[in-house]
């Protein structure tokens, strides 16, 4: 349902040794809501933090402040 990297999943505890909650729809819906409320608290975008969903955070904010928009 939801394209989450092992390392967010991880770095969440959504994976362990023995589940990973990334498999279960209502689990993952959690954590993409969780990426994108973080990713627009710091954005102020939601168009930019559904790309920084994508491309990652770092990667939009560096985008953003070179060109300036």
């Amino acid at each position: 349902l939801w394209q989450i990297m092992p390392s967010v999943a991880r770095e969440k505890g959504y994976i362990s040794k023995h589940a990973d909650k990334r498999n279960h729809p209502f689990q993952a819906t959690k954590l993409a809501a969780r990426i994108l409320k973080h990713n627009h608290k710091n954005l102020k975008s939601w168009p930019l933090a559904i790309t920084a969903y994508n491309h990652g955070l770092a990667g939009v904010n560096r985008m953003t402040r070179l060109n300036g928009t």
